[in-house]
């Protein structure tokens, strides 16, 4: 009883533990206690007392408290299993100055002097910077430019950054282009150099070095292929050539020579240039149950954060810019995410996450939830959002989302939800892509949903005539363009979009491109067409693929038929159907002045209607699909058309009648909604709605 009394005793202290405190600063001295009077000078250390402090009988916790200042990395900051906490005794690394607790993996550059005219060069021989093949240069930070042709117009946003294919020398051309006569100067170093490029489509991005450039022929010959064939007009330009560094916030490196060229943008006044030497700021992998918080994490060269196969690790409060790739990748492991973060200025998109099993269909349980996003994918400028979500289970939440030249979200996998995101002008530079964009090319990944969002502004910029760009010697360009609310490309099945408001969308709100299964439920949709359901093709190369997949998934016993049974009706012949469809109980709102854009875009063929739906499937997949219940309201003298046509037939534009007489929405009503405020985009209904 004795033994048993001390142990309950010892059991009882160590649960009333308090959580150690150790402390960083930038004044601190690593021989000195790890104290709030006597700090630490590196996280290294701090990492090391944590250590210590597991190591020792009853751990109840730790809290590393950074204080404010700027810590210059040489390394990432790597956590392991080593750091972990628990679930009741979890570890926290906090920057204790509002934001102001600054980690970046770059080193200031120093030693410059003048070279020609207002650019400067440093020798960075001898410095920690020497044999650094660096791929960003900042000052006062803000990121600079990669010395280039075309300069960068900041008042023609579209068109103002761009160089354009003058001629290809044949069909299936990947390699190499002719450019037009004001491009290719005497360039020297030109392996050094990059042709940055949309290549045959709007929604391709390639960044190709340049293996020569003939300035008596203007043929550049690219070191790789891009991923499509190059066209006339491809819009292009070239960075990382000396002879381009003409205009103030531009640099170049001569990785050969160890010197950095440097046109400052303001008087440096003693410094303020920073350059990466690290790849990454922190790395999280195989830990639990740690947060990093209220940091600013900066300048790197790849992804700033990354949480690898971790059990319940956070990046909060923070803001995260100014990295070569992603802000914050979460991949693998439990119930680890980002939340609540400022993420800007990255060289790839915002938050990618992906986690949970798509073998066993267990789910991730990982999340983006509350961050605001904003001017991402820099440099790789296509399919990388604000958000990219993948795997089995996980949510993406409460994002803000603005100023993205792709997709705002990306969605794939099994079960994820995507809820009360707010994302406006994204697709800035590029066409075929949404707002929120699901291309699967797999019909089992299923289950997931899209509800209670935010889509407007969603742009779209590109070749006007898409695939048929070139008439009469001429490319034309054109903004919005070729590009949807809610995109549910080739063939995405199995989702349910559910309760968001579109408006200010181009094309039309919902796309659903070849998929089945795929319920759009109370919705609000305004001043554009509601939904383009397009049939693909019965002979697309990718069929096979998919019908292997599906093959792969279902067998006895699998999980995917205990989750989805549906898929056991699935068969290899028609794999172009398009079945199982509903557009019930949503509501579709028409103004004069917000269609406004439509009636000009198509002054040729507007007919005083206004398209609801165009529909492009077989006749054998209508039965099985569902329109109905819908409130559908347009102006006096604009009428409700709908494009219709079987698979292989001509087009037809029904009027509100002939299509309720093919037996669809039999259920619904031409009325006002009566929004509350609608001018001034509040969509709540008043209680005499109908």
């Amino acid at each position: 009883m004795l033994a048993l009394t001390i142990a309950l005793l010892l059991t009882a202290a160590l649960a009333c533990a308090d959580p150690a405190n150790v402390y960083v600063s930038p004044d601190g001295d690593d021989a000195a206690a790890g104290t709030q009077a006597a700090p630490f000078a590196t996280l290294q250390r701090a990492q090391e007392a944590v250590r210590q402090l597991k190591a020792a009988d009853g751990f109840a916790g730790a809290t590393v408290h950074v204080q404010a200042g700027t810590y210059e990395l040489t390394e990432p900051l790597v956590l392991g299993p080593e750091d972990s906490g628990t679930d009741g005794a979890p570890v926290v690394w906090r920057g204790d100055g509002d934001g102001r607790t600054v980690l970046v993996g770059a080193r200031e550059v120093a030693g410059f002097a003048p070279f020609e005219g207002e650019v400067l060069r440093a020798d960075l021989t001898g410095t920690d910077l020497e044999g650094v093949a660096f791929g960003q240069l900042f000052f006062g930070g803000e990121r600079m430019v990669l010395a280039r042709y075309p300069n960068v117009d900041p008042e023609d946003p579209h068109m103002g950054e761009w160089a354009h294919i003058l001629r290809v020398a044949g069909d299936n051309v990947k390699d190499r282009f002719v450019a037009t006569d004001d491009v290719i100067k005497d360039w020297a170093n030109v392996s050094d150099a990059q042709v940055c490029i949309h290549g045959g489509h709007d929604w391709a991005w390639n960044i190709c070095a340049i293996a020569s450039a003939d300035r008596a022929t203007g043929e550049i010959v690219l070191a790789k292929n891009t991923s499509y064939d190059l066209r006339i007009g491809d819009r292009y330009f070239v960075q990382g050539l000396l002879a381009e560094l003409d205009s103030p916030g531009e640099w170049y490196l001569d990785r050969a020579a160890s010197t950095l060229y440097f046109w400052p943008p303001a008087p440096l006044e003693g410094g303020g240039v920073f350059a990466p030497v690290t790849d990454t700021v922190i790395q999280i992998e195989g830990a639990e149950h740690i947060t990093v918080r209220d940091f600013t994490i900066e300048a790197c060269d790849r992804d700033a954060v990354v949480i690898r196969d971790c059990e319940s690790c956070v990046v909060a409060g923070s803001v995260i810019r100014n990295c070569g790739g992603w802000g914050v990748v979460v991949s693998g492991g439990h119930g680890s995410g980002a939340m609540g973060n400022d993420i800007h200025h990255t060289g790839a998109g915002g938050v990618t996450v992906s986690a949970g099993d798509r073998k066993t269909l267990d789910p991730g349980g990982c999340f983006a939830t509350n961050n605001y996003i904003h001017h991402v994918a820099r440099f790789q400028r296509t399919y990388r959002p604000g958000v990219a979500v993948r795997g089995v289970g996980n949510l993406v939440s409460h994002n803000l989302i603005h100023d993205t030249p792709h997709a705002g979200l990306t969605l794939g996998g099994n079960e994820n939800v995507v809820e009360f995101n707010h994302v406006r002008h994204t697709n800035l530079s590029s066409a075929d892509t949404g707002g929120i964009y699901f291309c699967s090319r797999d019909w089992t990944q299923r289950g997931n949903i899209i509800r209670y969002n935010i889509f407007h502004h969603v742009g779209g910029f590109g070749k006007a005539r898409g695939w048929a760009s070139l008439r009469d010697g001429r490319v034309n360009f054109a903004y919005p363009h070729f590009t949807w609310g809610i995109y549910l490309d080739d063939p995405t099945t199995g989702t349910l979009v559910y309760g968001n408001i579109l408006y200010s969308v181009p094309m039309r709100g919902l796309h659903n491109h070849g998929g089945r299964d795929n319920t759009f439920e109370n919705n609000i949709i305004v001043d554009c067409p509601a939904l383009r359901a397009g049939r693909l093709s019965p002979t697309w190369s990718n069929w096979p693929a998919i019908i292997k997949k599906l093959h792969d998934a279902v067998y006895e016993g699998s999980p995917y038929l205990r989750l989805y049974p549906e898929l056991g009706d699935y068969t290899d012949e028609h794999p172009e159907e398009m079945s199982g469809l509903k557009f019930v109980r949503n509501i579709v709102y028409f103004t004069e002045e917000g269609t406004r854009w439509l009636r000009e875009r198509n002054a040729a063929s507007w007919q005083g209607g206004e398209e609801l739906y165009s529909l492009n499937m077989r006749e054998q997949d209508w039965d099985s699909c569902e329109w109905d219940n819908n409130v559908i309201y347009a102006p006096e003298g604009m009428d409700v058309r709908v494009s219709h046509a079987w698979a292989g037939s001509g087009s037809s534009l029904l009027t509100w009648e002939q299509w309720r007489e093919m037996g669809a929405d039999e259920h619904s009503i031409l009325a006002d909604p009566l929004f509350v405020d609608a001018a001034n985009r509040d969509y709540r209904l008043r209680p005499d709605s109908p």
